[in-house]
């Protein structure tokens, strides 16, 4: 039998920094020094990357480093402005080896100097790409990546506004990366990058990067965009994670990909293609590399109507998918995946209603005879869909996929979530999600079209669907426990155990199904 999947816990924090270490032409460097005062995120990178000496400026290590790091920008402006000391750190690094500035080198005899423009301004690097490349800069801007001038926790909230606005693609700062290598292509992909690719038939080379490190959850990725020379769209997209405990994220999506594969779906809605994996660095970290898809975030393109078409697209190609994948779930199975997420939800603190009214959704679903599990995206909402050029859209990001998942999950946190996202800025955006689960306009008609469609397709018994709607909220509410005490989806949760009779899930007021054709 499959094991179920552990529940998912994504700390807030704990974000390790120095991702500019995934650009080394090595992975895998024998010492690494760090002069200056590194962070504690970049101190723990580094230590991971390779045995790591932190040292001051005026306390220089005998012999060579393959890799040499000046951390802070108060020992940058100290390198650039004292000659003496600025050739001492330059005789500090081995043939082959690599520096890396928070600002403008000093010379390196046989180096290749690349000029680098960071943000934010102000912390870990979040952002990376050529200095002299603006049309890298522009990409990272136009899709949203770029970061503030400087992290946002440190704001006032109209400051923070503001930074997320048109001067986040003014907030760059400068660092250097130098290798010391006369025939060595820094502006290329690394080149241990290159060999993985060229492994498995791919060819980087020639190619330019931007490097994008952005988020404060630990289960952010460095992503590399990889585009051909004078090209505004990636022909590849790179994902590596940061912490090896997320190592099982990207394996989670390979599987979940090579499963929509298999399942047959019409071509009305993309996803990712991989062309080559592998791994990298001493502790083994995946790579995935895929087909880059251009296009613009669903949130910037859509209408907030019930009858968006990019919309209507998505709830057929989710409903199609849990039809195409639907296999009957195996004695005990059900309970394998619920019974322990109810076990951790009531641990941390419930009402007598919501201990009686879960407990019973999940019994419900347990003893289900011909409850199908499906081929789970796990995250569908707005957030990780894209428009693409000729209109369709393209489901990215298949981090949290489950093969045998739960039915209709998919399809109500696309909806709650494009309701959540349709509110216009100051609304009350649970108020939205209300209307939308007990059936009130704008999208409340839409929401039960598009359930009872899900539920006809999977001939699942209707009175299922509330069941699967309250342990949806109740994995989502998990999942934020993490990181939040009392957030919208504990809240949603709530009101929703309290309001059960009111939602309006595959069926009318007067408990009629309804069709979306």
């Amino acid at each position: 039998m499959t094991a179920a999947p552990t529940p998912y816990r994504n700390p807030r924090g704990h974000v390790l920094g120095a991702p500019w270490s995934f650009l080394l032409p090595d992975a895998e460097p024998r010492r690494v020094v760090a002069l200056g005062r590194p962070s504690a995120a970049a101190r723990e990178a580094l230590a991971r990357l390779g045995p790591l000496e932190v040292h001051s400026l005026d306390d220089l290590p005998h012999g060579e480093a393959d890799v040499v790091a000046v951390l802070g920008r108060r020992a940058a402006r100290r390198l650039r402005r004292d000659g003496v000391r600025a050739a001492a750190v330059a005789r500090l690094l081995a043939p082959g080896g690599v520096l890396w500035v928070d600002g403008p080198a000093p010379g390196v005899p046989d180096g290749v100097a690349l000029p680098v423009a960071a943000t934010p301004v102000v912390g870990e690097p979040r952002t990376l790409a050529s200095a002299g490349d603006e049309g890298l800069r522009r990409f990272l801007a136009r899709v949203g990546l770029s970061s503030p001038v400087v992290e946002p926790r440190r704001l006032e909230a109209p400051t923070r506004r503001l930074t997320r606005g048109r001067l986040a693609r003014l907030g760059w700062r400068r660092a250097t990366l130098v290798v010391r290598d006369p025939a060595a292509r820094p502006e290329e992909p690394p080149a241990w990058l290159r060999a993985m690719a060229a492994a498995e038939g791919v060819d980087l080379e020639g190619m330019r990067w931007a490097l994008s490190a952005s988020g404060r959850y630990r289960s952010r990725k460095v992503v590399l965009f990889l585009l051909d020379h004078e090209a505004d769209t990636p022909r590849y997209v790179v994902k590596m994670p940061r912490h090896p405990d997320e190592g099982g994220r990207l394996d989670r999506e390979a599987a979940a990909l090579a499963h929509v594969t298999a399942a047959g779906v019409d071509d009305g809605v993309t996803v990712p293609r991989v062309v080559f994996s592998g791994t990298v660095g001493r502790e083994r970290l995946p790579v995935l590399g895929q087909l880059g898809l251009a296009g613009a975030p669903f949130r910037r393109r859509m209408s907030g109507s019930p009858d968006d078409p990019v919309l209507a697209t998505l709830v057929d190609w989710v409903t199609g998918l849990g039809a195409g994948s639907a296999e009957p779930a195996k004695p005990g199975e059900v309970a394998e995946r619920l019974e322990p997420l109810l076990h951790d939800f009531l641990r941390v603190g419930a009402s007598a209603e919501e201990r009686r009214v879960l407990t019973d959704a999940v019994a419900a679903l347990c003893d289900a005879q011909d409850l199908p599990l499906v081929l789970e995206h796990g995250d569908l909402g707005v957030w990780n869909v894209l428009v693409r050029l000729d209109g369709r859209p393209a489901v990215l990001d298949w981090e949290a996929g489950v093969p045998r998942g739960m039915p209709l999950w998919d399809l109500l946190y696309l909806l709650r979530s494009y309701a959540a996202s349709s509110t216009r800025a100051g609304a009350d955006r649970t108020r939205a999600v209300l209307d939308l689960l007990e059936g009130r306009p704008p999208l409340g008609d839409s929401f039960i079209g598009a359930t009872a469609q899900y539920a006809s397709a999977l001939r699942l018994d209707p009175s299922l669907l509330v069941p699967l709607l309250l342990t949806c909220w109740m994995h989502r509410a998990q999942k934020e426990a993490s990181r939040r005490d009392d957030g919208p989806y504990r809240r949603l949760l709530r009101h929703c155990v309290e309001e059960r009779q009111s939602l309006r899930v595959g069926t009318t007021a007067d408990g009629h199904r309804r069709s979306t054709r």
